[in-house]
Parts: structure tokens; sequence; C-alpha cells
């Protein structure tokens, strides 16, 4: 909430503006740059492509790849978070759909939004060779 005053009403309280038109989340979302791994089908092959995260929730995620993936399109994905410390890859995974697409605008490629259809989850862990 943003304090305005009026000369009618010395201390009312209005909503900022970006409190007016914030979309409420669901869950928390984490802003990580990751690799991530994509698959889908198109055109009755399956497509393979490489992006990095932008943020991550674990019903969503929204990354950055060199070529669109068209709206409506089920993928599966692969996050892999390296555990420099420990040694080990972390690998999420989850499935979805896209549901937004926007050309990049501050570097080359595109904005792309998964929307989940159940949570993002650990999938293993394993020693980095």
């Amino acid at each position: 909430m943003t304090l305005m005053h009026e000369a009618a009403h010395p201390a009312v309280l209005y909503p900022s503006p970006a409190t007016c038109y914030q979309k409420e989340r669901r869950h928390q979302r984490f802003q990580l740059r990751l690799p991530v791994h994509l698959s889908f089908a198109a055109n009755g092959l399956v497509r393979q492509l490489e992006g990095v995260s932008r943020n991550v929730s674990t019903s969503s995620l929204l990354f950055r790849a060199n070529e669109p993936i068209p709206v409506h399109t089920h993928v599966a994905l692969t996050i892999t978070v390296e555990c420099a410390e420990t040694c080990r890859h972390i690998q999420l995974r989850g499935e979805g759909e896209v549901v937004r697409i926007q050309q990049a605008r501050k570097e080359a490629g595109f904005l792309m939004a998964v929307a989940c259809s159940r949570p993002i989850t650990e999938m293993t862990a394993r020693a980095i060779d």
C-alpha cells in the first residue's frame, strides 16, 4: 500500500498501481539462471531444445531459448542444478504446456512460460564426472 495525501482526506491509504495490477501467485518464484533441457513433439518428431531459466516455481517455469516453442505445446523439462560444494548434480523434472511466448528484449531469443501439469520435483542426484 502507498500512502497518498488528498486535501479532503489528509491520510487516506490507496493501493499503489503495482499492487492493483499484480497477479497473485499460487507458489513462490525463485529467480534462478539454470540450464533447462526440453523435449516436445513437433511434426511427428521428438524435438530437443536447450534454454536457461529466468524464474522457477513448483508449478511453472519462465525460460529463454534461441528457438520458439509454439503456445499450447506439451513439453517435458529437466532443470539441472550443479552443487559445486558437494560435487553433485540435482535434476528437477516437470511436464507442462507452453502458455506464453515473447521476443526477449535485452538479448537474442525468446522468453517462454510453461504451466506445469504437476509440481516440478527432484528426479535424481548424481556425482559430477
